[in-house]
């Protein structure tokens, strides 16, 4: 669902707007200690916001595991994958500074490393395994539901796929977010480990797991529907 008449760099200008706002939102409610109902209704609200505005004219992706999982389904050209990623992933690690520079007021290496600093002197949390049952179950479902709603013949045109997305993820962060980082997104994983609020170790974990969840929604999609939703 996107309109390919648009051209490939404003797509992925509008992709990039889409996740900067979805990671400066993201990034603000952690940088501010919100309570996790408040996070996930924030970050919900933001997603359905962009996904219904900008979402007709780029697929409303805001995440390489989603690009992915849209060009594995044939609903992506393979060739703008990679312009897609470099527009999420930029635009992820920009919102992660501005919304530091936001809220504490300024910004300089010191600043930040203090910061890190004293996020890992409080980590401690889940494991690995943890982390990628969470993550491949979560992105498989955010994946699936979407490309299904938004990348096929059968719904193209419903006022709903907004919706489906932005309540996905806020399922997905309410169910899992007390025990795993509930991140579903590679460019916001970069953003989350830019902040330190995720160890290199387990966002190695994460990425692959987001990755693996994708993957197995679009294959999922082609067992079920075969080529009967090609075109869209």
């Amino acid at each position: 669902m996107s309109d390919t008449q648009m051209p490939l760099k404003n797509r992925c200008l509008l992709e990039a707007v889409g996740t900067f706002l979805l990671m400066f939102s993201i990034s603000a409610v952690s940088l501010t200690g919100q309570s996790p109902i408040v996070s996930a209704l924030a970050i919900a609200a933001t997603l359905i916001a962009i996904v219904f505005t900008i979402g007709p004219f780029t697929g409303g992706h805001f995440n390489p595991a989603m690009s992915l999982g849209f060009c594995i389904r044939g609903a992506m050209p393979g060739r703008e994958l990679v312009p897609y990623w470099i527009a999420q992933i930029a635009a992820a690690v920009i919102a992660t500074f501005l919304a530091f520079l936001m809220i504490k007021g300024s910004f300089s290496a010191d600043l930040l490393a203090s910061y890190l600093e004293r996020k890992t002197e409080a980590e401690g949390g889940p494991t690995s395994m943890q982390f990628a049952i969470a993550e491949v179950l979560f992105t498989f479902a955010l994946v699936f539901l979407t490309i299904n709603v938004a990348g096929t013949r059968t719904q193209a045109g419903n006022q709903y796929f907004g919706f489906v997305v932005g309540l996905t993820v806020l399922a997905g962060i309410l169910t899992v977010g007390a025990i795993a980082s509930a991140v579903f997104n590679p460019a916001v994983l970069v953003g989350l480990l830019v902040l330190g609020l995720v160890g290199a170790a387990d966002g190695v974990v994460i990425l692959i797991s987001t990755i693996v969840g994708a993957i197995l929604a679009a294959g999922l999609f082609k067992a079920v529907h075969g080529t009967r939703e090609d075109g869209a």
